[in-house]
């Protein structure tokens, strides 16, 4: 019981004994009144006392296990029931699929290979529901089986994502992202996987992630891209031929290749003004020189 109305009873119990004492001459009657609002008492006072409030309703903690092309599983923190709702990204809160979930461990089925979507969660709780949990997003596997694109040029963002739909397995030859200066290419996260030669110029990037480098690539040049800070995102891997770096004027360091562990043939940093640091290859052991580098700061590698 609340302990405010707890008081208002004791309150108004008081008046109404002091008010019995000076009307009625009957003091049997007054005793046994005075006993029955002691035992009122004693009842909603116990009754407070063993009453607990009710735990906070905390949004629930969902985490991605396991991700295929049609299907994502999914575990959660929390014990109460939760409602899930999902879309593709973007999509606004009472318009997606929703589900209700009793187990720690849950899947949502029937999603489209290599496509972008939301989650979110709410706990269901006796009185009142949490708070959202979300977005979380998550992107569905490629079909490897799509097979091999034999070179392509992409000029602007549109054939960037038009491409990407496509969900090919592989990229065999050239990959060239931005034919032109100044186009208007800002996200690569719908491009596959390469597996020859990678020319991204003239582009508004600030990241390379959403290639997805499957092998050793041979050659990869980046020029010209104004926004880019750093090479996060291309995941090269052990060894490469030629890395050309050229033009990037706000372009720091060479971050986002920490796996590569050779060049085999030339790396080239040209007209980068911002660019302090060779961060990123602090791994490399094997670099052969060919042209030239502008604004050498340090060698975290052995130069032969």
């Amino acid at each position: 019981m609340n302990i405010e109305w707890l008081k208002i009873l004791i309150n108004f119990s008081i008046k109404l004994i002091y008010i019995y004492w000076h009307n009625i001459k009957n003091k049997y009657v007054i005793k046994n009144l005075y006993l029955l609002i002691l035992t009122v008492l004693l009842i909603f006072s116990c009754s407070s006392e063993n009453e607990s409030p009710e735990p906070p309703c905390l949004a629930p903690v969902i985490e991605l296990d396991e991700i295929t092309l049609t299907e994502a599983v999914f575990s959660r923190t929390s014990s109460n029931p939760i409602q899930v709702e999902y879309g593709t990204e973007g999509f606004a809160l009472g318009t997606g699929t929703i589900i209700d979930v009793l187990d720690n461990i849950f899947s949502v089925t029937g999603l489209l290979p290599f496509k972008s979507y939301d989650l979110y969660a709410k706990t269901i709780c006796p009185s009142l529901n949490s708070e959202w949990f979300g977005p979380l997003n998550f992107v569905t596997q490629c079909d490897v089986n799509n097979g091999v694109f034999n070179g392509v040029f992409l000029d602007n963002q549109a054939e960037v994502d038009a491409f990407g739909a496509l969900c090919y397995s592989e990229v065999n030859g050239v990959l060239r992202i931005g034919t032109s200066l100044n186009n208007d290419i800002i996200l690569l996260s719908n491009i596959n996987s390469v597996t020859i030669d990678i020319l991204i110029v003239g582009t508004q990037l600030t990241s390379l992630k959403g290639i997805n480098i499957t092998e050793n690539l041979p050659i990869l040049q980046v020029v010209s891209n104004n926004s880019l800070i750093n090479l996060e995102g291309i995941n090269l891997t052990d060894t490469i031929e030629i890395l050309n770096v050229e033009g990037n004027s706000s372009l720091e360091s060479l971050v986002g290749l920490e796996e590569l562990n050779s060049i085999t043939t030339n790396l080239r940093i040209e007209n980068c003004n911002n660019f302090s640091s060779f961060n990123g290859l602090n791994n490399l052991e094997d670099l052969l020189f060919g042209d030239f580098i502008e604004k050498i700061v340090e060698y975290p590698f052995n130069v032969h």
